[in-house]
């Protein structure tokens, strides 16, 4: 479902496991209207979030709009409350959402030396303060709002959202509230809402591409979601339902021969245009009354008529544009349609079918949603589609934000979960990783000693013991050497080969097959019952995907190989075995016997008689020391075996052991985010 990258806020999987965050506030400051949704992270069980009150009439909603009346006093509220301000003293103000750019850059309101991202902030924090204020004993501890803006690039793309967040979180300041704040697109939360509250009606559709189409005051934004490859993709243009009520006043002022400015206030009767507009959708047939005052004392009234809104919508002009999109011109039910086939025929062309077979869900939200036209276009459009429109837009986006910030945490501890399990599960079998790395680097380690001995034949008369073991370890893998760092470079070669044979071992007992077998039991533990019921596609990796970790992880570039090798500590091993053919060579009688138990190596015995005669400063004769070279050569598969298990039994730090399946999960990552998202709904 597009998960939130909540990192990009500031907050963690490990914050979420540490059940840092008590609540949640889904806030939908919409250019037209506001409500806020709650939800108790500390209460198990809590079912669905719950609307938030912010006044003592208990209204759950209210309009975008700000009343400061000449002495400083701040109002908010309902259409009631500002409608009994109309005689005070005062400056209202409404329609002052904008880009966050827009508001970053201080654009003034029109006729007002205030700033527009003034009044937005005014607004949240007078909001805020209200809804703490009507609303006891939720919000101990530290919380996280959620704020939703549109799907557009102008709010989403080159970091516009963390600008807004951060217009948010200076609102906030001076405030006794400690939350974090969380922008989230309004669609995406709208479709989670409906799919939490309605699953029934449109979970066995889901599958076959979403469309969410949100009709706000200021935007109309469209949010495509390609089940099949887990993309989502959004766009949006400034075709709100403003624009129905600014040419709603227009025709007005025509048809009674005024303009603006003979109005006695502008941004009232914007205001009681609005409110009728919605009745009239709301219930077409009452035909709502709006009352028109003059400068002049005089007043007339006008009934909102089916012909007259018809007129409006289907036959006015109108047009926008934005930094996307070029300008566009048309009625607003033309617009609307040209924006909608646009969008879900490129999603329909993404998933194959054609735009007539499109079987998936049109989400209908926002309050202009209401408007019978938009859905008979939709259906006409795609007349396969399973369209929904949802029966509370008022609340949609302000519910689904709670319920996606609730299911984006879940998932978020999901993530790191199934990461935590995946790299237990690698650690456990780095023995296998271990044995393929013995088996192809003993050959190498035995040839080396064979030249070294050979070596120590002819020239070691002088050479002790200490002197010929300190000279084999040095220059094992010295890179001061012509020779050291030839075999240097051929263990690192054979360490890769090693991991790509260890990765591409692709049966049932293979990592690939581990991993995916601990993903799908984590997902079975969390979802009962859901994998077996096939309504979770169990997880699996493409053979693409693990291409790709296998060459990830094998590169050159990697830095655990070179761990790796310092951790198997090929040197010791080396000397491990020169020690026990020394002892053969040089040790004799009861001593041997204490040495050699049952057929095994008592190393410590052996180390501690070599380290005297190393003390000792001994030296060999020829004899024995051609006595050694040739036990070691009669004997040469029974020492390749014996390097081989000693590199496998070598100890292998914790460090190194993270850094190979940190290596792995990290580079699969993107696989396991998408595994998580797609079943993060079910949370």
């Amino acid at each position: 479902m597009a998960l939130l990258d909540f990192t990009r806020f500031g907050v963690t999987a490990q914050d979420v496991r540490d059940g840092k965050y008590s609540y949640i506030i889904g806030f939908d400051l919409g250019d037209g209207e506001i409500a806020a949704a709650y939800w108790n992270l500390k209460e198990d069980g809590f079912i669905k979030p719950e609307d938030l009150k912010f006044d003592i009439n208990e209204s759950h909603k209210i309009l975008s709009a700000l009343f400061t009346e000449k002495n400083g006093t701040i109002h908010i509220g309902t259409l009631g409350v500002m409608s009994s301000l109309a005689n005070t003293q005062g400056n209202l103000y409404i329609n002052f959402k904008v880009t966050p750019k827009r508001l970053h850059e201080g654009e003034l309101y029109e006729g007002d030396s205030i700033s527009k991202k003034q009044l937005m902030q005014l607004m949240l924090r007078t909001s805020l303060e209200n809804i703490y204020k009507n609303n006891p004993n939720k919000f101990s501890g530290e919380g996280l709002l959620v704020v939703g803006c549109p799907s557009g690039p102008e709010w989403l793309e080159n970091d516009a959202d963390s600008m807004y967040a951060e217009i948010i979180r200076e609102s906030l300041e001076g405030l006794d509230l400690c939350l974090k704040v969380i922008i989230m697109p309004e669609s995406r939360a709208s479709l989670i809402k409906v799919y939490k509250e309605q699953g029934e009606l449109v979970g066995k559709h889901i599958q076959d591409g979403v469309v969410v189409m949100d009709h706000g005051s200021s935007t109309f934004d469209i949010t495509l979601i390609n089940f099949l490859t887990n993309q989502q993709t959004d766009d949006s243009v400034p075709l709100g339902a403003n624009k129905i009520e600014r040419t709603m006043l227009k025709t007005l002022l025509e048809q009674n021969n005024k303009t603006r400015f003979d109005l006695s206030d502008f941004r009232s009767q914007l205001l009681l245009i609005r409110t009728a507009k919605e009745a009239f959708f709301t219930n077409p047939v009452s035909k709502p009354r709006i009352f028109m005052e003059w400068t002049d004392g005089d007043c007339a009234m006008s009934r909102i008529s089916e012909d007259f809104m018809t007129g409006i919508t289907h036959h006015s002009p109108q047009s926008y544009t934005s930094e996307k999109h070029s300008l566009a011109k048309g009625s607003w039910v033309e617009l609307h349609r040209n924006f909608t086939e646009k969008n879900v025929n490129t999603l329909c062309e993404a998933m194959g079918v054609a735009p007539n077979e499109f079987k998936g869900v049109i989400l209908l939200t926002g309050g202009a949603s209401k408007m019978q036209f938009i859905k008979s276009t939709v259906c006409e459009l795609f007349p396969n589609a399973h369209v929904v429109v949802d029966a509370e837009p008022s609340y949609c986006v302000s519910r689904g934000l709670a319920w996606a910030a609730y299911t984006d945490l879940k998932a978020l501890e999901l993530i790191s979960t199934v990461k935590e399990r995946i790299g237990e599960a690698i650690k456990a079998d780095f023995p296998t990783l271990k044995a393929i790395m013995a088996n192809k680097l003993s050959p190498i380690v035995y040839e080396y000693a064979l030249g070294q001995l050979s070596a120590w034949v002819d020239n070691g008369d002088n050479i002790t013991l200490t002197e010929f073991v300190k000279n084999v370890e040095n220059s094992f893998l010295d890179s001061s050497t012509p020779e050291g760092r030839a075999r240097a470079q051929l263990i690192q070669r054979t360490i890769k080969e090693s991991i790509t044979e260890y990765l591409n071992n692709n049966d049932d007992t293979g990592v690939r097959a581990l991993i995916v077998n601990t993903v799908n039991e984590v997902f079975s533990a969390t979802f009962p019952g859901k994998i077996k019921a096939q309504n979770i596609t169990p997880f699996k990796i493409r053979d693409n995907e693990w291409a790709n970790v296998v060459r990830e992880v094998s590169s050159n570039q990697i830095k655990f190989r070179s761990s790796l090798l310092q951790a198997i500590n090929l040197e010791n091993v080396l000397m491990g075995v020169l020690k026990v053919i020394l002892a053969v060579c040089i040790l004799t009688g009861a001593l041997l016997l204490t040495i050699f138990t049952l057929g095994m190596v008592n190393m410590e015995a052996v180390s501690k008689q070599l380290d005297k005669m190393f003390v000792e400063n001994q030296t060999l004769s020829k004899n024995k020391r051609q006595k050694a070279l040739k036990k070691f050569e009669d004997n040469k598969e029974e020492n390749i075996n014996k390097i081989t298990e000693a590199i496998r039994n070598a100890p292998m730090s914790a460090e190194v052991r993270d850094n190979v399946s940190s290596q792995i999960i990290q580079t699969l990552s993107p696989v396991i985010d998408k595994a998580v998202d797609v079943v993060s709904i079910y949370f």
